[in-house]
C-alpha cells in the first residue's frame, strides 16, 4: 500500500516539474529544458505503469519501464551537457550504452528471468547515467561560480551511493526479493530517495541554468562595455575610456601631492599616407603606431587614442622632464623600424605637466599648443609647453612663427640654423 501511495506522489510531483520544465523550455527557448522536459514526460510514463496490478500488464512492459528509466536519466544527461555548452552533447558511448540496454532487457524477458533482475537492470543504468553527468560536471567545472559546484556534485555523488547500496541489497535479498511493488523496505527506500533526487535535480538544474545565463549576461556586459571604451581599429583605450581614468589620476594628483604630465602626439603626413596609398594602409600605419607607442611606456601610462591620427599618454607620478624623456624615446622607437609600404614614419609630440588646481581645459590648452608648436617647428620633435599661471590661465605661447617651406635653401646646415633661430624667437616672444 504504502508503495501506490509513493508511486503516485511521484507521479504527481514529476508532473508539476514536467510543467514547470516546459514553461522554461518555452522562456528560455532552450533545447536543453525541452530535453529535460522529454525526460520527466518518460519517467511519469513509467511510474504510471506502476500503478497497474503486474497481472494485467502485457509480460514485455514491466521490462519496457526499465528502458523508459533509462532512457529518461540518460535525457536528463544530455540535457545538462547541453546546458554546458557542449558540442557532443550525445556522444557514440551513449548509443552503445542503449544499445546494451535494449539487448539486457530483451535477454531477460525472453528467458523470463526474475524481478529482481530488473531492479539491477534500472539501478546499473540509472547510476551509468548519474556517473556521466557527474563527468560533464566536473570537465565543464570553471563554468560555475564560486562554490556553486559543490552541491551539485554532492547531490549526483549521494544519488550514485544509494543505488549502489540498492544493487548491493538486491544481491543480497535475491532469493527473498518480492515483486517491485511488494511491501519491502528496498523498494519503500527507493521510492523515498527518487521522489527527494527528482525534486532536488530539477531545482540543481535550475539554478545551474540560471547561473550560466548570469555568467552570459555578465560576459556580455564586460565585452560591451569594453567596445565603449576601446577603440576598434588599434585596441587601444579610446576617449570615452578618458574621462573616469583622467578624473581619478587628477584626484590622486592634488590628494598626494604628486606630478602628473600628459602627451599629445600626432601623425606627421597622415593625410599624404591615406591619399598616396588609400586608407586601409592608413589604418596598418595607425595600428602599427599605437602598438609602438604602448610598447615604449610603462605599464602605470594609459594610452588612448585621441582621434584620427592623434594619441594622448597620461603618465602618472610623471613631472614635465619625466614626460618629454618619455616622449622622445616613444619618437624614436616609432620611427627607427620603417612600415611597409609607406616606408618611416614620424610623429610630432607636445608635453604638458598639470600645475596644481590647474582645469582639465587649461592643461589640455597647454597641450595642444606645445603638439601645435612641434609641427610648426619641422615636426618629428617634441615640445614643452609653458607651465600655467597661479590663475590657471595658460601662459602658453600665444604668438608662434612657423617654418615656411620655401625659406629653405636646400645646404641642410643653414637650414638647421635658421629653424633654431624661429625656434629662438618663438621662445623670446612667448616668455
Amino acid at each position: 500500500m504504502i508503495n501506490t501511495v509513493l508511486t503516485n506522489v511521484l507521479a504527481a510531483i514529476t508532473t508539476m516539474l514536467m510543467i514547470l520544465s516546459l514553461i522554461q523550455a518555452f522562456g528560455y527557448r532552450s533545447r536543453a529544458n525541452t530535453v529535460y522536459a522529454l525526460s520527466l514526460v518518460l519517467l511519469e510514463c513509467a511510474f504510471l505503469f506502476y500503478n497497474i496490478p503486474s497481472g494485467l500488464l502485457p509480460s514485455p512492459v514491466p521490462w519496457l519501464i526499465v528502458c523508459m528509466l533509462s532512457a529518461a536519466y540518460f535525457l536528463q544527461t544530455v540535457a545538462l551537457r547541453l546546458m554546458l555548452g557542449r558540442t557532443d552533447c550525445w556522444p557514440a558511448r551513449f548509443t552503445v550504452y542503449a544499445a546494451l540496454c535494449i539487448i539486457a532487457v530483451f535477454f531477460f524477458w525472453v528467458f523470463n528471468l526474475p524481478h529482481y533482475w530488473r531492479s539491477l537492470s534500472a539501478s546499473a543504468m540509472i547510476s551509468l547515467a548519474a556517473a556521466e553527468s557527474l563527468n560533464a560536471l566536473y570537465t565543464e567545472r570553471t563554468n560555475f561560480r564560486g562554490t556553486l559546484l559543490i552541491p551539485v556534485i554532492v547531490a549526483y555523488l549521494l544519488f550514485l551511493l544509494a543505488h549502489a547500496v540498492r544493487i548491493v541489497l538486491v544481491l543480497v535479498t535475491a532469493n527473498t526479493y518480492q515483486e517491485f511493488m511488494g511491501a519491502n523496505a528496498v523498494t519503500t527506500g527507493v521510492f523515498i530517495l527518487t521522489i527527494l533526487f527528482s525534486v532536488l535535480s530539477w531545482g540543481l538544474f535550475s539554478i545551474l541554468k540560471t547561473s550560466i545565463l548570469m555568467e552570459e549576461r555578465d560576459s556580455q556586459r564586460a565585452m560591451l562595455e569594453r567596445l565603449a571604451l576601446t577603440d576598434k581599429l588599434t585596441g587601444i583605450r579610446n576617449r570615452n575610456a578618458l574621462d573616469q581614468i583622467l578624473q581619478s589620476e587628477m584626484y590622486a594628483q592634488e590628494r598626494y601631492r604628486k606630478n602628473l604630465s600628459a602627451i599629445l602626439a600626432d601623425i606627421d603626413f597622415f593625410k599624404n599616407v591615406n591619399d598616396t596609398w588609400g586608407h586601409d594602409t592608413g589604418d596598418v600605419v595607425l595600428k602599427e603606431t599605437a602598438k609602438r607607442l604602448a610598447a615604449s611606456i610603462r605599464e602605470a601610462d594609459h594610452l588612448f587614442r585621441w582621434g584620427g591620427e592623434e594619441f594622448l599618454i597620461v603618465l602618472p607620478e610623471t613631472g614635465l622632464a619625466g614626460a618629454v624623456e618619455t616622449a622622445e624615446k616613444v619618437r624614436l622607437a616609432v620611427s627607427a623600424t620603417p612600415i611597409v609600404p609607406v616606408g618611416t614614419v614620424t610623429v610630432s609630440f607636445g608635453a604638458a605637466s598639470r600645475d596644481d588646481g590647474e582645469t582639465e581645459e587649461s592643461w589640455f590648452r597647454r597641450l595642444d599648443r606645445a603638439l601645435y608648436l612641434a609641427k610648426q617647428n619641422g615636426r618629428n620633435r617634441v615640445e614643452a609647453a609653458a607651465p600655467a599661471g597661479a590663475s590657471g590661465h595658460c601662459l602658453a605661447p600665444e604668438i608662434i612663427l612657423g617654418w615656411k617651406k620655401e625659406w629653405d635653401c636646400g645646404n641642410a646646415t643653414i637650414d638647421g640654423e635658421h629653424r633654431a633661430l624661429v625656434q629662438a624667437g618663438n621662445r623670446l616672444l612667448n616668455r
